[in-house]
């Protein structure tokens, strides 16, 4: 398994070194493995892994810009997804933040997703976290002082 932060120029440098193939064949073929088509060949390739703290990091960017007024339950969104155990489960994510996000009014529809992605997202329990309690950190700062002190 090779951990990236989801640099696509990385990435795709990545699949070329290690898997000698680019990187859309190799999703191609991850794609295979997940949906039970996948080949002999297919499994022969290492796994490409992008690093979910990353991932977090953009949709924070990405749910500031586009969802302000909406920003926490945006946030909570991205985490539920990252969850996701099935391809069948991400489906009825997507599908319930796409109308959720995407509808311009209020509807029985809106109502309906919303709730189910309300389910989902108290499904796991409560968390022992409050969100008063999360101090944002800043990288840059953080990255310096890793580097000065050599961590």
């Amino acid at each position: 398994m090779f951990v990236c932060d989801g640099s696509m120029v990385l990435m795709q440098a990545i699949s070329q070194v290690f898997c000698q193939t680019n990187l859309n064949d190799l999703l191609l073929k991850y794609f295979n493995i997940v949906t039970g088509k996948g080949t002999v060949e297919d499994f022969s390739h290492p796994i490409l892994h992008r690093c979910l703290s990353h991932i977090m990091k953009n949709a924070k960017t990405l749910c500031k810009k586009h969802v302000p007024n909406h920003y926490k339950l945006a946030m909570h969104t991205f985490g539920l997804l990252t969850s996701a155990s099935s391809l069948a489960d991400l489906d009825e994510m997507l599908l319930s933040c796409t109308v959720l996000f995407s509808s311009p009014c209020s509807s029985e529809n809106v109502e309906k997703n919303f709730l189910n992605l309300q389910t989902m997202l108290t499904a796991f329990g409560d968390s022992p976290v409050n969100d008063k309690m999360i101090v944002a950190v800043d990288f840059e700062v953080q990255n310096k002082l890793c580097v000065l002190f050599n961590i």
